[in-house]
């Protein structure tokens, strides 16, 4: 390639212009129809006509010009590709920051290919990243002999241009990022905190138990305990409705392979935050998807303080379909606010969420596309089955481990199968992107953007089912760790809770009354039994030990040891049976030991629940970032 390499003449502030030393000439070319014009001029500059020819046909396979294949493959780098361009054309290329015309909006610049520039110091109206059908035409007026006056134009590289733009319109992306949606309706965001009716029946609360203590102790601790009996109850209820429905799934019938041409284009994004050591692992598994590449649009959005992340990155040379995003510094530095930033810029039909250590089944994005086809355009989101493969590391991952396939195999199927809403989990969800931006985003100042997010899409009327695709990551296997992921969990729950229960007659009419009590169910009756449950199993202890609990004599004390009774038994049958559930489905029978230490795992989730209550008083918009890559040996379970 030393032969038609390209001179550069003047190199100040970025700007490479470069003089062209070999002049292309189809007649190289003739005779031979399988190299388009996009890719063909590269042969003048010694790349392999081989590889070009192979790319083309990839091209032709993938609906797409050869140009995607030939960069999204990884045959030539972007970089490369456009500096020769550049020289072909005898044009500047750009390989740092120009500054852009003022009235260039962000919504304008998006998906563009071409982009104004302010007065610079050499002369420059415009910088261009021409790909796929706009190339190609570029190349056919310059070969026809009417674009070869364009020195007031520099190429670039769509990444770079679009690093360009962001750098530009930064503090707009970082405005829409943490404040789009409760700028766009303060009610549905945690930002705005508690409300005055809140504040008003919370106070309200605290004294009439502050008041009946003291002037009548049984009866208002027989209130209370009546009270969180009807939360846990209605939360029983739930779980045990939604485990009868999930465990009676039927298989979806098998659909013909959609050829790639057919494809959509596909948006992944993938959060990162200190990462660095999971980096190769994480881009070996996004390689593995088994979807046409030049159909893929890869978002890895990392802070931009996180330079180790950032080199580990461009160490693995990504090719051409990936595209790392820094997100602008800023408060709240959140994952909702990383993913609201990828947000802006995804060019798929549809959109995925992965998380660092995540291993998703090769052929998940095709049958989400699938899935999404078999249903109507209120489908909004498909969740993917959660699994953990770092099972055998401690007793707290083997419980984990359980605790996930109950809730991914049989609860959240069956609250799909109900129409209910789903508090999804924070990976493997798969969106229909004019769904997502509808609702606009995920809320960046709720720390379980997942379950604020599932019944958020349902407040405006859509539907999330399960996606029958496992994705396979690692849980915590520390305790310290667990404890902060668990706290931050439970803590997100306390604030969905706080957000959604605002103004409750407006949640009842936009869910109904079914949906509406299952969300006061689930969201109340989780964290109150979180909070008070060992607690009331301390006291029933007690109560059957030394009080008339077991011997009733009295109406009263007879109907509170039927409740009890009843509470004991939902109570356990509503914690056992998803989890026998979810262990004959995924083949966990090597586990079932150890249900007996779940009276203690429940324990540490009361203890991080407790920890939670007061963090939320707080900072309840703090992130405690849950470390990866540190699961001793990670087996994906049969």
């Amino acid at each position: 390639m030393d032969e038609g390499a390209p001179t550069r003449t003047g190199d100040a502030a970025g700007l490479a212009v470069v003089a062209p030393r070999a002049v292309f000439d189809p007649a190289r070319l003739e005779g031979d129809d399988h190299l388009p014009v996009e890719v063909a001029f590269l042969v003048n500059y010694g790349v392999d006509w081989s590889l070009l020819r192979g790319a083309a046909a990839s091209a032709r396979v993938a609906g797409v010009t050869a140009d995607r294949t030939l960069l999204t493959e990884g045959l030539v780098s972007p970089q490369l590709f456009y500096e020769l361009l550049a020289h072909y054309l005898g044009v500047a290329y750009m390989h740092r920051p120009l500054p852009i015309a003022g009235g260039a909006r962000l919504d304008q610049l998006m998906d563009a290919e071409i982009v104004p520039l302010a007065p610079n110091a050499f002369g420059l109206d415009y910088v261009l990243a021409p790909k796929g059908e706009h190339l190609v035409m570029l190349l056919d007026q310059f070969q026809a002999g009417r674009g070869r006056s364009r020195a007031r134009v520099a190429i670039t590289s769509p990444q770079r241009l679009a690093a360009l733009i962001r750098l530009h319109h930064r503090h707009a992306i970082l405005k829409e990022a943490s404040h789009g949606l409760p700028d766009w309706n303060a009610s549905l965001s945690a930002r705005s905190g508690w409300s005055v009716g809140q504040r008003v029946f919370g106070f309200g609360f605290g004294v009439a138990v502050s008041l009946g203590t003291g002037l009548a102790p049984r009866a208002t601790l027989a209130a209370v305990c009546l009270g969180f009996s009807g939360l846990f109850l209605a939360m029983v209820g739930v779980r045990l409705l939604a485990a009868g429905c999930g465990a009676r799934q039927s298989a979806a019938p098998s659909r013909p392979r959609v050829p790639d041409d057919r494809m959509p284009v596909y948006t992944v994004v993938v959060p990162l935050f200190r990462e660095s050591r999971i980096v190769p692992r994480l881009v070996q598994a996004l390689n593995g998807l088994d979807y046409p590449t030049a159909r893929l649009d890869i978002k890895i959005v990392v802070e931009a303080n996180d330079h180790d992340t950032v080199q580990a990155l461009q160490a693995q040379r990504l090719p051409d379909h990936y595209e790392i995003l820094m997100a602008p510094s800023g408060w709240p530095q959140t994952k909702p606010r990383a993913l609201n930033v990828a947000l802006q810029f995804a060019r798929g039909r549809f959109l995925v969420v992965y998380d660092a250590e995540d291993e998703p089944e090769p052929e998940q994005l095709r049958k989400a596309v699938d899935a999404f086809a078999a249903g109507n355009r209120k489908l909004a989101c498909l969740q993917g089955r959660l699994a953990i493969d770092n099972s055998a590391d401690s007793w707290l991952t083997r419980l984990f481990a359980l605790e996930y396939a109950a809730l991914f195999d049989v609860i959240n199927p069956g609250l799909a199968r109900l129409g209910l809403p789903i508090a999804l989990g924070g990976t493997s969800n798969h969106f229909r992107i004019e769904a997502l931006r509808h609702v606009n985003g995920w809320d960046a100042w709720n720390v379980t953007e997942d379950i604020d997010l599932g019944i958020r899409l349902a407040r405006f009327g859509y539907r999330v089912g399960v996606l029958d695709s496992s994705t396979f990551e690692e849980a915590p296997h520390r305790l310290a760790a667990w404890l902060g992921q668990r706290a931050r969990w439970q803590k997100g729950w306390m604030v969905t809770l706080q957000t959604h229960s605002r103004h409750p007659a407006r949640l009842f009419a936009e869910l109904g009354l079914g949906g509406g009590l299952a969300v006061f169910a689930v969201l109340c009756g989780t964290i109150a039994s979180s909070l008070l449950g060992p607690l009331f199993t301390a006291g029933l202890l007690v109560d059957a030990a030394f009080g008339p609990l077991l011997a009733p004599k009295t109406p009263v004390e007879t109907a509170w040891s039927l409740l009890a009774a009843v509470l004991v038994t939902t109570g356990v049958a509503s914690a056992v049976g998803p989890i026998w559930l979810g262990m004959r489905g995924r083949g966990l029978y090597g586990l079932a030991r150890f249900v007996v230490l779940l009276p203690a795992y429940l324990l540490l989730v009361s203890l991080a629940t407790w920890q939670a209550l007061v963090d939320m008083l707080g900072r309840p918009h703090a992130w405690v970032k849950t470390e990866h890559g540190t699961a001793k040996k990670r087996v994906r379970p049969t």
